[in-house]
């Protein structure tokens, strides 16, 4: 609060003696002040950053110390990259307070301490669906800093789990920021002690438009990045540069670009129909030299790369496959191939291709003609070919056929519609 003082606390030893401790502060920007800091018990020294009459002043402060050698030291070391700090507020601490960090650090000002936030859930469990990639995100508006990841450990994880997006919340908790596994030094807020789900229904914040140079393939550290951690963003006219960011490994990560750098996207975790091989139960292989109009989600960080996660089939826009036969060709006929491998067990690959933006469905029967699966459930698909994966483990074995309906958009006359049949054998 404005106004309050506020101590600060450090244990410093030496194995010569300590001369001097200093506690240097600035606020806003300012000149930095020193207060000489006062031995207490054992060996933690106090020292007192006078009260601040200004509402949502940025106060950052370092330890000076000095021992009976002359040799100094700073706490933090390198106090130029970065210093702890503090937000002076005369009112209830946001999202935005508890991850901005003027320095682009990872550690988040309010780390270790119990707040409420309030926000709207914008990824919940139908998103990411298992456990070690269970993300669950609220934001408080839009812009930077403006989103955080809400944690299930503790009492009220149930209640958690069951949020649902556009839902307005407030949840109490533990600001967690440390470099362990699940976290990877995503700030998020954890241990919930209390939660109330204000009003459903509410519309998501619209994706922040950002282009991929700005979070680009370095790590963390950088102010430009780290405020759009866990924040819906969106990236648009996007090419795959590369389907596969790990080659030779696949963590489901690929390339992309809209001209101003390369950037990842993550296309493991998110629940959508999008692979790059990394699992090929998926639809749609999504390979070098694909585009998309648009691609959106929410900006995760880990194993030192940001990367954007698309949550569903909606966070990929305009699909722009290239083509399976000769990539860089644009089809000129409507075409359905047979399968490969055919017979199989228990997944095969199935191609189409599209000469005209087409309102596509794809779905397979049985020998008594019951549909039995859907893989493409009239949806608009753009021009090109289409290579998808249908995985019949939950099938028994048998004769089944597959049929495609493609309805061309304004082509009057110009659908197409192709049966082929397939054998599983288990």
């Amino acid at each position: 609060m404005t106004n309050q003082a506020v101590t600060i606390s450090a244990n410093v030893t030496d194995d010569g003696g300590v001369d001097s401790v200093k506690l240097y502060y600035r606020i806003d920007g300012g000149n930095y002040t020193s207060v000489n800091m006062t031995l207490g018990s054992g060996s933690t020294y106090s020292g007192n950053i006078p009260g601040v009459n200004s509402d949502s002043a940025l106060v950052n402060y370092y330890i000076w110390s000095k021992d009976n050698d002359g040799n100094v030291s700073t706490m933090p070391a390198a106090i130029s990259n970065v210093q702890y700090f503090y937000l002076v507020l005369d009112r209830n601490v946001t999202i935005q307070d508890v991850q901005y960090n003027p320095f682009g650090s990872d550690v988040s000002g309010y780390n270790g301490y119990r707040v409420p936030l309030t926000g709207v859930v914008t990824a919940d469990t139908s998103d990411c669906t298992t456990s070690f990639a269970l993300r669950i995100y609220i934001q408080n508006g839009q812009g930077s800093w403006s989103g955080i990841q809400v944690g299930t450990r503790g009492t009220n994880g149930a209640t958690i789990r069951g949020f649902q997006k556009g839902q307005l919340v407030t949840v109490n908790g533990l600001v967690w920021d440390e470099p362990v596994t699940p976290t990877f030094n995503v700030t998020r807020i954890d241990s919930i002690t209390s939660v109330q789900i204000i009003s459903s229904g509410n519309p998501l914040p619209t994706p922040e438009i950002i282009q991929t140079g700005t979070i680009g393939t370095l790590g963390n550290g950088v102010v430009a990045k780290e405020q759009w951690e866990s924040v819906l963003i969106r990236y648009e006219d996007v090419l795959v540069t590369n389907e596969n960011a790990d080659f030779p490994s696949n963590f489901g990560e690929m390339y992309v670009s809209d001209g101003s750098d390369d950037t990842r996207v993550e296309l493991e975790d998110g629940r959508h129909d999008y692979h790059n091989l990394s699992d090929p139960t998926r639809l749609y292989y999504v390979k070098t030299g694909s585009s998309f109009d648009a691609l959106q989600g929410v900006l995760y960080y880990s194993f030192g790369n940001y990367k954007l996660v698309p949550r569903n089939n909606n966070d990929f826009i305009g699909y722009n496959p290239v083509s399976v036969e000769n990539e860089g060709t644009i089809p000129t006929e409507y075409s359905l191939s047979q399968n490969f491998p055919n017979p199989f067990n228990p997944s095969t690959r199935i191609n189409f291709s599209l000469p005209f933006e087409s309102n596509v469905r794809l779905s397979v029967f049985n020998i008594l003609g019951q549909e039995v699966k859907v893989l493409v459930d009239n949806q608009v698909q753009s021009v090109g070919s289409y290579d998808l994966t249908f995985d019949a483990r939950d099938l028994p074995s048998g004769i089944y056929f597959y049929r495609l309906t493609a309805l061309a958009i304004g082509e009057a006359g110009r659908n197409f519609v192709d049966v082929k049949k397939m054998i599983l054998i288990k």
